[in-house]
């Protein structure tokens, strides 16, 4: 079992901001997330101690995407481990348990001030778009329009460290409030595939196109 120290923690944790390349959303997204280890990890030994195989899954596989995003790499790959033992037709439980354990290292390692403090509101509406998305006309969008498309795009960025398909779901339906010039039937209906697959990259690259606006 491997063993973390609270310095070794806080470099981590350094590195990990350091990946998303001083992005004050990404960094808000990152900050949260940790925020969420502890919660995520009570959820995820309930499912093991049960030894409730879909939600072992579905816990594991969420953080490995959301996390594997933001370079988190520690947490990404013990929740890789867990993801494709779980898949197996006959998946070791000790083994479940044995990464568990020391995942749970990782995140003890980690400082209180990390752990008791995340960034601000993810649906502060602090960003800004000016074109329209897969359109052939160029579509100056109003204060109200902006403010609607910069908190579609941060209510997506939560997502990456917890996939949630409903949420995803609603916001693709939302799409069609932005503007009547914009064509935003292209991005919707990737947004419906993204959720429906779970695909976390998907979500990503769709993220990235948003912000281009």
């Amino acid at each position: 079992m491997a063993v973390y120290m609270e310095n070794s923690g806080e470099k981590m944790v350094k590195r990990w901001l350091s990946s998303i390349g001083g992005d004050p959303d990404l960094e808000r997204v990152v900050l949260d997330g940790i925020k969420s280890l502890p919660e995520r990890l009570d959820n995820l030994e309930k499912a093991i101690e049960k030894n409730i195989r879909k939600h072992i899954k579905f816990i594991a596989h969420s953080m490995k995407g959301g996390f594997g995003i933001i370079g988190a790499t520690e947490v990404y790959k013990l929740c890789v481990g867990i993801d494709e033992e779980v898949k197996k037709e006959n998946y070791n439980i000790n083994i479940v348990k044995g990464l568990f354990a020391e995942l749970r290292d990782l995140v003890n390692c980690i400082p209180d001030k990390y752990l008791e403090k995340t960034g601000t509101n993810l649906n502060e509406e602090n960003r800004s778009s000016s074109l329209p998305y897969n359109t052939r006309k160029t579509v100056v969008l109003g204060k109200t329009m902006r403010e609607r498309l910069a908190k579609i795009i941060a209510d997506l960025k939560k997502n990456f460290l917890g996939f949630n398909q409903k949420q995803i779901i609603e916001i693709a339906d939302s799409l069609r409030y932005i503007s009547s010039d914009l064509n935003m039937d292209g991005i919707k209906d990737e947004l419906y595939t993204a959720a429906k697959n779970f695909d976390d990259e998907a979500l990503k690259r769709i993220v990235i196109e948003l912000e281009r606006l």
